[in-house]
This record gives structure tokens, C-alpha cells and sequence, in this order.
């Protein structure tokens, strides 16, 4: 089983198989491109989060309270590798490959969120969604930076709002009377080096797609990972916003308001600021990104009740995961392997639970050492998961524990 590759600079889908001793080049595939820092840099208008802070474990037995497991019924509908999981009371909403499917929370086919085509209300692909601030409507955003709303009841369209803006967004999340935000990564190709001229990455629209305001300054040259959405959903339908290439703020969208939510900090080691300015063309700098020794790319970041969890690569494109206890301040991180399926990462949470997809099949619990990924290996081999080879991926509730 492979990924497709939607490959331009602006934009890389995630479709070449994860095999460890390919490491760099299936990372390079997983990339979309942007560029967006955001003022202010400093950790004066939120807490501060060390990440190396934290104690590196190779095993999560001692930090995992319990695992629920959702299958997702493989007919109609076979899901590969899902981007995206929101929760609106019993349903569960994944976006992947292009297209947004309902389950119920046992795991239930309902119905198709639109449809792929070029009717007048259908799309080609869908980049990002989210959930309205009524909780009526799903918000849709195609690879034409139009936003399609359609039915949570039974998803059925009932309008889309097209924007004038060019380049490529990569993330749509809700604002107050039916307005929205996108996210656009990096400029239009032909502005990309242009930093003399300010550009906002957050642009603010209302509902008929007009114009209402920008946020989010970019600084620099940034990349982005796009197996992942940028925008992770929490308890509430709130949603957390993060994107920057080292150090820096990640901000909360709660309420169709956007505000600072934790400095996160690699204790210096994040990449710096100006890393790829050096370069005409950053697209060529990703290998020497990826192989540096600095830490990049916080993503998945969202949380519970009391714990913060947040991905991010490290030095020579070890991707690992960590977790906080907010009270404790105490936090643990474990590097997470792609096998069959890109690294283990948080989709969404909620108040005491993480939400993953597993992907891995032909797991067994008699070969433990075989499995260098150590959540995986603890929900294989202590909570007895496993996935057959013909089965959906399967939606994973789990509730750590921090003292």
C-alpha cells in the first residue's frame, strides 16, 4: 500500500510508504511548504513549556491509564491514512484522502460529508475542516480556497462561500457569525522571498467570504507537516493552531477568538529563526533541515483536562512524541516509528482522552521487540489492539497518566 503524492512547493501530500531505513525521503514526501512566523515571538502572553524538560522513556506500560478502540466499518468505505478527526457529539468526522466521512462513536458508517466531483455542490479535494461555533455545519476547505458547508445531521451541502485570496491554505477553523479563518502557510511562489512586504498568514473572512481582518505576521521561511492538520480540535470545539519551524507560540481558537496558548521551547535547540532566509529557493534547504540537529515542527499539539501533548522531529528526522502533566509540570517523550503508517501522533482530544489512528497490521504480541514503537507496543502487547490487514484504521481513545 503507498501514498499518492500531490507534489508542488507549496504543497506535498504524504504518500510513499514508511520504511525506517528511508527515513529522510519518506520525510521530505510528507511536507507541505509555508511560511509563517507569527509577532510576538517572546513567551510574555502565555505560559512557557520546556519540552526537553521532559524524561525519555522506551516504554509507556507505567503511563497509560486505559484504551478504548473504535473500529470503523470497512464497507461501505475503505479510509487510508486519516488527516483529521473531529468529534460532534456522537459522531466522529474523519477527513482523508481528499474526502470527509461520519461514523457514530461505535464506529458505524452513516454518510459521506458532500461529494467528490464538479457539481455545484461538490469538491475536488478537501484540504482541512472543522466544525461551526453553532455545531450545525461542517466547513470544508478545497485546494481553491473555498469553503463548503454541509449538514453534521446527515451531510448534505447547504452553501459554500468561494475567497479571492491566491496561494494554498491549509487550514479553515470557525469565527463568530458563520465566518471562518485560513491559514495560508506561505505566500503566492511569485512572493515568497519578498519579505519587505508584510503578509498575515491568519486571514480572517465573513460569511459571504469578505475580507474582515489578518493575524500572525510571517517572519520567515517555514515547513509544515501534512499528514497532519495544523489545526487539532479539543474538548468544546476549540482548536489549537500550531506551525512554526522552531521555538515559538501556539495559539487557541476558542470562540471564534485567537489567542496566544503556550510558548513552547526546545531550551534553544528549536530551528532558528532565519535558517532558510539563506537560501533563493528553501524548497532545495528540506535535507539539511531534516538531518540538523535541531528540533522542528511542533504539530498535534492539543489536551485533555490536565495533560499537553505535542509532536515534533528531532536531530536527523526522529520524530517524537511528547506529554505534560499541566499541574506537575512533569512531562515524558518517546520517539514514534512509521512502518505501514506515518508516526503515531494525536488527532484531537478530548477532557481525558487522546484520540490516534492505528494503522499497523500483522502486530504480534509474542515478538514485543519487534515493535520499536513504544505505543504501539504497549497497545499491542498490554491492551491486546490489532488490526487485520483488510480492516479500517482504527480510532484509539487513550488516557494517560502523569503523576
Amino acid at each position: 500500500m503507498a501514498f499518492g503524492i500531490i507534489l508542488n512547493k507549496t504543497s506535498i501530500d504524504m504518500n510513499q510508504l514508511f520504511h525506517n531505513q528511508f527515513w529522510l525521503i519518506c520525510i521530505i514526501l510528507s511536507l507541505i511548504l509555508g511560511s509563517c512566523k507569527s509577532k510576538p515571538r517572546s513567551n510574555e502572553d502565555c505560559e512557557i513549556i520546556n519540552l526537553l524538560q521532559s524524561e525519555e522513556v522506551l516504554s509507556l506500560d507505567d503511563y497509560i491509564e486505559s484504551v478504548e478502540t473504535i473500529i470503523l466499518e470497512p464497507d461501505p468505505v475503505r479510509i487510508v491514512y486519516p488527516k483529521k478527526l473531529l468529534i460532534s457529539g456522537n459522531k466522529l468526522l474523519v477527513l482523508a484522502s481528499g474526502q470527509v466521512y461520519s461514523f457514530d462513536d461505535s464506529g458505524l458508517f452513516k454518510n459521506y460529508v458532500g461529494r467528490k466531483g464538479n457539481g455545484p455542490d461538490e469538491y475536488l479535494f478537501i484540504l482541512d475542516c472543522c466544525i461551526s461555533l453553532d455545531k450545525q455545519t461542517i466547513l470544508c476547505l478545497d485546494n481553491k480556497n473555498t469553503v463548503y458547508r454541509y449538514s453534521i445531521k446527515d451531510g448534505r451541502f447547504v452553501d459554500k462561500t468561494a475567497t479571492m485570496e491566491k496561494g494554498t491554505s491549509s487550514v479553515v477553523i470557525p469565527m463568530k457569525d458563520d465566518g471562518f479563518g485560513l491559514f495560508f502557510a506561505n505566500p503566492p511562489d511569485n512572493q515568497i522571498n519578498d519579505y519587505e512586504n508584510k503578509f498575515y498568514c491568519l486571514k480572517i473572512y465573513n460569511k459571504k467570504g469578505d475580507l474582515q481582518g489578518e493575524r500572525l505576521l510571517r517572519e520567515d521561511y517555514n515547513i509544515l507537516m501534512s499528514f497532519r492538520s495544523q489545526a487539532i480540535q479539543e474538548s468544546g470545539n476549540e482548536y489549537v493552531l500550531s506551525y512554526l519551524p522552531g521555538d515559538g507560540i501556539c495559539y487557541s481558537c476558542d470562540d471564534g477568538e485567537i489567542n496566544p496558548l503556550y510558548y513552547l521551547s526546545f531550551d534553544g535547540k528549536g530551528l532558528p529563526i532565519g535558517f532558510t532566509k539563506k537560501s533563493q529557493d528553501p524548497f532545495l534547504m528540506i535535507g539539511d533541515i531534516f538531518e540538523s540537529e535541531y528540533y522542528k515542527n511542533p504539530s498535534s499539539v492539543c489536551q485533555t483536562s490536565s495533560l499537553l501533548f505535542c509532536s515534533a522531529f528531532g536531530a536527523h528526522s526522529a520524530y517524537i512524541n511528547f506529554l505534560f502533566n499541566k499541574v506537575t509540570d512533569r512531562g515524558i517523550r518517546w520517539q514514534s516509528y512509521g512502518n505501514e503508517a506515518p508516526p503515531m501522533s494525536a488527532l484531537c482530544a478530548d477532557d481525558d482522552f487522546f484520540y490516534f489512528t492505528f494503522e499497523e497490521s500483522s502486530l504480534s504480541i509474542d515478538s514485543p521487540d519487534a515493535i520499536p514503537d513504544p505505543l504501539i507496543r504497549t497497545l499491542v502487547t498490554k491492551f491486546g489492539v490489532s488490526k487485520g490487514e483488510d480492516d479500517n484504521p482504527l480510532i484509539i481513545k487513550v488516557k494517560f497518566k502523569i503523576p
